[in-house]
């Protein structure tokens, strides 16, 4: 870990994938039972990691094609995902 090594820390690429009508059930990470869950799992996962002094950054991975992505298969954002993405983001710089 980036701890041992006395260097920072970006994580490039994470997400969860979660059900989602006419989009492709396909990609790689944990599988979650709703997009509520998705964003629970999400807010759980970055506050682990803004909570460590050598993490700098995070980025989701994808924006859309399958599960994993931010949007539905009509191009809207998923609200559940996005609210929490908005959620955080407001409160990330107070806890690292």
């Amino acid at each position: 870990m980036s701890q041992s090594a006395d260097l920072p820390l970006i994580v490039t690429e994470f997400s969860f994938k979660g059900p989602g009508g006419g989009l492709t059930e396909s990609g790689s990470g944990p599988t979650k039972a709703s997009q509520a869950e998705r964003a629970a799992g999400y807010t759980g996962y970055v506050r682990e990691l803004v909570g460590q002094n050598y993490c700098v950054g995070y980025h989701w991975f994808k924006y859309s094609e399958n599960w994993q992505g931010v949007l539905q298969a009509d191009g809207q954002p998923w609200p559940e995902l996005t609210h929490a993405f908005t959620e955080f983001n407001r409160i990330t710089e107070s806890l690292h």
